[in-house]
């Protein structure tokens, strides 16, 4: 297992150098000018407490405090003062480093994050629409929140732990020179103190995995309560609901918990063992090395110092090894949808002409679809679709719009067949509306020029055609209310309105509306049908609808019976 989160960690690695690019270099850069100015600062303690002492310590101490002394005179207070006024100035450059490397970082990690969002959204956006209806949506909202937040959390941990390792090399680098066999032997105590918390890097990573996949079952169970609520208010379910809720909250708890408590068990050792160790260290150095107090101090010092970097290795990795998964997991998405992915084509014009359907075949794996279709539109025309529920009628809109490609059969537009490089030329010609009407969190006016920049006459006169003017006009803002998640704030057959509305403003060529107005009374819906066919000029229209009433006014009904058309 630990072979592939090794695999996990480098692709992750390799795509977060490739976004860091000039400025993930530029990054390393100043870590590395950082951790060496730590070190020179912890250098600079040998010939300050040299001084305080009257003596330098070691061979390599005294050569530091000779340097100093040679270059300002021998006065002690002279020299104290200089050596204190190098350390502040040492300190004051790295605290400048330090604001310049956490800036860098911030943005090198900001990018990088906002970069695995859009690929996924743009790898969404282009899939062909036959492999997304079959993902799990949740899982994809999963993906784009939460899953986004733990790869930045990774990613956060992944600098940390980059900055950790160049301060500990640089301290302990520090220490060997100073006295290389009692810095031999505190490098050995901290490996042991750190080594029981790497040793539980595979585990944590399969906790992560399993906090990973219960992320997206509990979005997918919110989901669930907030479609169905309604239903199981009404028939008193209501603690079934929050029931399985509860128990994935529980589930997905409990894997946190056994992370959290894991890691805070790691800290209280390390803790412990820490002020252990410094102890025996401090009687080893005087008992055993016969360090002189400079050196013995300062050592401590880089002791006190190394355990920070060592103690940020133990939070880190683990925390980046919990949050790994959910990079993985986008990966696999991403994987997912390119295979799903439409084939790319070069756009081409497509002149004006009827929509024309010769023997269509699109038949779903599940079941269901279109068998054999043949049947025209001409511009202007209003075609009703009629049949039962699962006929093949949703199928046979989506084969209109692009949105399925025939699996035998044609189609075309005039006498030129709707391929990959005519259909960005036809779908800008097509407004679509469904039975659910898709209403975003905005004003009015933000959802009825989604797709379709239009003057606020041009909205006015649009709302006035499906009879939603004195509406709007009664709402508290006009056209700027606010109209709620999936437009909560208005009935369904007030949404249906608006998206008809949204549908005219695009001015289409091919209106398709699958039950868009199955909301509203039949007197309503008639009037709309009436005020579509008084447009000048007035699109094609496939209307689907189950109302008698409304059939009689289309020029011609196509009848669905089990993915066959009859004219």
């Amino acid at each position: 297992m630990m072979l592939a989160r090794g695999r996990s960690l480098r692709r992750f690695l390799g795509s977060l150098l490739i976004s860091g690019g000039r400025r993930g270099v530029l990054a390393l850069g100043i870590v590395l000018l950082a951790a060496g100015f730590e070190g020179l600062g912890l250098a600079l303690l040998v010939p300050i407490i040299g001084i305080v002492l009257g003596q330098g310590g070691n061979p390599a101490g005294q050569a530091m405090l000779g340097w100093v002394s040679s270059l300002v005179g021998g006065n002690r207070q002279t020299l104290l003062v200089t050596a204190l006024g190098v350390f502040l100035l040492v300190m004051i450059l790295r605290s400048l480093v330090l604001f310049a490397r956490d800036r860098v970082l911030w943005h090198v990690q900001s990018r990088f994050v906002a970069e695995q969002r859009t690929r996924l959204v743009n790898q969404l956006a282009a899939a062909r629409w036959s492999d997304l209806v079959r993902l799990d949506h949740a899982g994809v909202t999963s993906q784009l929140s939460g899953e986004i937040g733990r790869v930045s959390t990774a990613t956060t941990q992944c600098f940390q732990i980059i900055v950790a390792l160049t301060l500990l090399i640089v301290q302990c680098a520090l220490a060997l020179l100073l006295a290389p066999g009692f810095g031999a032997l505190i490098l050995l105590l901290l490996a042991a103190i750190a080594l029981p918390a790497l040793a539980r890097l595979d585990r944590i990573g399969t906790l992560g995995k399993f906090s990973s996949s219960g992320n997206a079952e509990l979005l997918g169970a919110i989901n669930q309560l907030l479609n169905g609520l309604k239903v199981a208010l009404a028939q008193g379910m209501g603690p079934q609901f929050s029931g399985a809720f509860d128990r994935l909250q529980r589930r997905q708890l409990g894997f946190q918990r056994e992370f959290s408590l894991g890691r805070a068990r790691d800290q209280l050792l390390f803790g412990v063992a820490s002020a252990v160790a410094v102890t025996v260290l401090v009687g080893i150095g005087i008992g055993l090395f016969n360090l002189s107090p400079a050196i013995l101090i300062t050592m401590i010092v880089i002791f006190t110092r190394v355990a920070g970097p060592i103690r940020s290795l133990q939070q880190a990795l683990p925390q980046l090894f919990f949050t790994l998964p959910a990079y993985e997991a986008i990966v696999e998405m991403r994987t997912a949808l390119a295979a799903a992915r439409a084939e790319p084509a070069t756009p081409l014009p497509l002149a004006p002409g009827p929509l024309i359907f010769r023997d269509v075949c699109y038949l779903h794996r599940q079941g269901g679809g279109v068998k054999r279709g043949s049947f025209t539109i001409a511009a202007g025309e209003m075609i009703g679709i009629c049949g039962a529920s699962g006929s093949g009628k949703t199928s046979l809109l989506d084969l209109a719009a692009g949105l399925l490609v025939p699996q035998s059969g044609t189609i075309q537009i005039g006498t030129t067949s709707l391929d990959a490089h005519h259909l960005a030329a036809w779908q800008a010609r097509i407004a679509y509306a469904t039975q659910e009407p898709f209403l975003f969190f905005g004003s009015v006016r933000d959802n009825l020029v989604w797709g379709a920049a239009a003057a606020e006459d041009a909205l006015w006169a649009a709302l006035d055609r499906v009879g939603a003017y004195g509406l709007v006009k009664g709402l508290s803002n006009g056209l700027d209310t606010l109209v709620g998640e999936r437009g909560a704030a208005l009935s369904g057959g007030e949404r249906q309105r608006l998206i008809l509305a949204r549908a005219l403003l695009r001015k289409p060529a091919l209106l398709i509306l699958d039950e868009a107005s199955s909301s509203l009374d039949a007197p309503s819906e008639a009037a709309i049908i009436g005020a579509f066919r008084a447009l000048d000029p007035r699109p094609a229209i496939l209307f689907v609808t189950h109302r008698a009433e409304s059939l009689m006014l289309c020029d011609r009904v196509l009848t669905m019976t089990a993915g066959e058309i009859t004219d």
